[in-house]
């Protein structure tokens, strides 16, 4: 099992993802699936996280749990909370009173991580107005998969003496049994499918599987030609622009996810042109800012369309990714990268995440109260 090192290329993937995600929350009908683009992380999330714990296993033949959580508080809270926070007393003096009817529930469970569960009981009792931070569904669903995974992990390991040959298998159908729930799931309640942690885990569960795969058999599935995964790609770039209208969102989701699973095997195995063109510096700076883009950018739309009223959808996409990039590269320089690279917090991760559920809990429970 060798480890497996930091590669540009997702970086440049990332970016496509975050930007189609742009597009489609502007309001631009060409990227009318542009959702899909949430579909795309989840994938590349339990893809690379997969990769730091079997690292981890390969290294010291243990996780250390603690380290584990800690990094990823550190990683998704501090652009996390100061989102939340910027933007409700932004609402506070932007907007009317009744312009932020649910938005402190939307606010609270961002901060909580349970805002994936709060968006099914907000949508099925009818949203009012556009939240600015609706978005964090999918941020909640990450960090929920965070908590639990390390632990499934470890009893995979251990249950077959620290080898890996079950644990692909065991992530390879889970992955497909979720895949069919969340379609069998989406014919009674299309709500529930989309924004419920167990019916979404599916697509993390597929990275993952395709993780311990190429750890435990590299060589199962054979070397793809340089232009198999540059297909798949595009295949989901169609999709993102409308493509396979008569299937419903749980089977683009599906679709999707394996597409993705080609994309990654793909560019993991071969050095084609598509893998240079996602390694490119600028491709895989702007992957490095996805996250806080991500964060920054629906905020950014709703309140200025509150504050100056509704535009058109080229300029606020033009707008919107301008200026959420110009706040995530400034987000990255003063406040995730000191925070992520810092050694002294690799000391005490008890310490970090203490401090990190007392700030949700203060964020969530006490300030976002007294301001909305």
């Amino acid at each position: 099992m060798k480890p497996f090192g930091y590669r540009p290329e997702l970086d440049g993937l990332r970016t496509i993802a975050v930007y189609v995600v742009v597009a489609y929350h502007s309001g631009l009908s060409l990227f009318s699936n542009g959702y899909l683009g949430v579909d795309v992380f989840f994938v590349l999330s339990g893809f690379l996280v997969t990769n730091v714990l079997l690292n981890e296993l390969h290294e010291r033949g243990e996780i250390r749990l603690l380290r584990f959580f800690a990094r990823r508080i550190r990683r998704l809270l501090p652009a996390g909370l100061v989102t939340i926070l910027l933007t409700v007393v932004a609402l506070r003096f932007a907007t009317e009173t009744s312009e932020r009817i649910g938005v402190q529930s939307d606010a609270r469970s961002a901060a909580l991580w349970f805002a994936n569960f709060n968006a099914v009981d907000r949508i099925r009792d009818g949203l009012v107005n556009p939240s600015p931070l609706f978005h964090f569904w999918s941020l909640s669903i990450e960090e929920q998969y965070y908590l639990v995974f390390p632990a499934i992990v470890l009893a995979l390991w251990a249950a077959r003496r620290r080898r890996l040959d079950v644990m692909w298998v065991v992530l390879a159908g889970a992955a497909a049994l979720g895949a069919l729930a969340q379609v069998a799931f989406n014919q009674a309640d299309p709500t529930a499918a989309y924004y419920f942690t167990h019916l979404r885990i599916y697509q993390m569960l597929a990275g993952a599987a395709l993780a311990a795969t190429l750890k435990d058999r590299p060589n199962l599935v054979p070397n793809l030609p340089g232009a198999v995964p540059t297909a798949a790609l595009g295949a989901v770039v169609v999709l993102t622009l409308g493509g396979a209208e008569s299937l419903s969102p749980s089977l683009r989701g599906v679709l999707t996810t394996g597409l993705i699973v080609v994309v990654l095997h793909g560019l993991v195995h071969d050095d084609s042109w598509i893998k240079r063109a996602l390694s490119a510096k600028p491709m895989v700076y702007l992957g490095g800012l996805s996250y806080a883009v991500y964060l920054f950018h629906v905020p950014i739309g709703v309140i200025t369309d509150y504050a100056v009223g509704a535009m058109n959808p080229w300029p606020k996409l033009a707008y919107t990714a301008v200026v959420s990039t110009v706040l995530a590269a400034i987000s990255a320089s003063i406040l995730e990268r000191p925070v992520r690279v810092n050694p002294t917090l690799d000391r005490y991760p008890g310490r970090v995440i203490a401090a990190g559920l007392t700030s949700s809990a203060l964020v969530g429970l006490t300030i976002v109260p007294l301001v909305l």
